[in-house]
Order: structure tokens, then C-alpha cells, then sequence
């Protein structure tokens, strides 16, 4: 950025190609902040909302996301597992020997125009050992989630959030494929 106004404001990014028929693919924009600090309710708020609605996966937390059916009686509801595969970066703090984090997985619902259906919050605070600590880096960390999905939700949008770096990952995950899959029962995964 040339603005050289870092105020913490919202800053929209808006990115033109003259190749014909071509798709972009772009965030909406960033806050404009001096140097990495944590945003204010409001603004976190927000933020989380811009990335649910963002077509790119946020990329600072690794994350997987495997579905599977809860019951074939109703196929409407869906168990997450959301795998954090590189727990060291949700790892902030050491105090006396254990190992803590705080930070929260949120499951948004989105209708075929990115419209927010549904916000499913999971918080989740953690305290290791440093022997359970090292474990947890080499296997990561896992938490699961039951969801009833919206009839008419097209996109589940699965992000981790760490409450305190603000550090996100995300994954984009089509409920149309998803769901046809698990009516196979072939659970299904994805990554990034």
C-alpha cells in the first residue's frame, strides 16, 4: 500500500484484470495497522465476517476439516472435525510448565451469494503439560463440532481464530459435493 495512513481503518482492495471472461479472486480488504495487535470486539467482529465472505482461505493457521454424517434419518446435520495441524502458532504462552491457548472456531453458512445464513461459534481454551504440549505438536489438535446445515446454504466456511494473535486459518468447503458424498457415506475432507 502507498497510503501511508496506518490507522487501523478498513481499507477495501478492489482488483481489475482486461483479460475478457477472466475471475478474480481477492480478498475485500485489510486493516491498516502499524504492526500486528489485536483488533477490538467490533472490529474482530467484522473482520471474521470479511473473511467468511473472502473467496481465498486465510492461511496463517493450518487447518483440516473432515465430514461425516451424523445419522441417515437426518441428513441435515453434519459432525466437523476441525484439525489444527500446526499447533505451535496457538501456542503463546508457557506459565510454570504449562502451555495455554485460547481460540475460538467459528462455522459459517453461506447461501449462494456469500449472504451469512448461519454463525456456529466454538471457543475452545487449552492448558498442556510440556509433555502433553510436545505430543499435541507432533499429532495437533482437534475439536468436533455437530452442525445443522441451512437448506439453503451452499458454502460451509470453517475458520480458527486465535483470540489472542488474531492469527486465522480457513477452509472453504461446497455443501453441495460435501453432502452427496456423505449420503455415500464416504466422508469427506478438506484442507489447507
Amino acid at each position: 500500500p502507498d497510503h501511508n495512513d496506518w490507522k487501523g481503518e478498513w481499507r477495501k482492495i478492489q482488483v481489475k484484470v482486461d483479460r475478457p471472461g477472466a475471475t478474480v479472486l481477492a480478498r475485500g480488504g485489510y486493516y491498516a495497522f502499524p504492526e500486528p495487535r489485536l483488533l477490538p470486539p467490533k472490529a474482530r467482529k467484522q473482520f471474521l465476517e470479511e473473511i467468511a465472505a473472502s473467496p481465498l482461505e486465510a492461511t496463517e493457521i493450518p487447518v483440516t476439516v473432515k465430514l461425516n454424517s451424523q445419522t441417515v434419518a437426518q441428513p441435515g446435520l453434519l459432525t466437523a472435525q476441525v484439525d489444527l495441524d500446526n499447533p505451535q502458532r496457538l501456542f503463546v504462552n508457557q506459565v510454570s510448565g504449562t502451555w495455554t491457548s485460547d481460540f475460538e472456531v467459528l462455522f459459517f453458512q453461506l447461501a449462494a451469494d456469500n449472504k451469512i445464513l448461519d454463525v456456529t461459534t466454538q471457543d475452545v481454551a487449552i492448558g498442556l503439560k510440556t509433555d502433553e504440549y510436545e505430543k499435541a505438536l507432533k499429532r495437533g489438535i482437534n475439536t468436533v463440532q455437530n452442525l445443522a446445515i441451512k437448506p439453503s446454504a451452499s458454502l460451509l466456511y470453517v475458520v480458527a481464530h486465535d483470540k489472542r494473535t488474531d492469527a486465522v486459518g480457513s477452509v472453504r468447503i461446497p455443501l453441495a459435493g460435501a453432502m452427496a458424498q456423505l449420503r455415500a457415506q464416504k466422508p469427506t475432507a478438506a484442507a489447507h
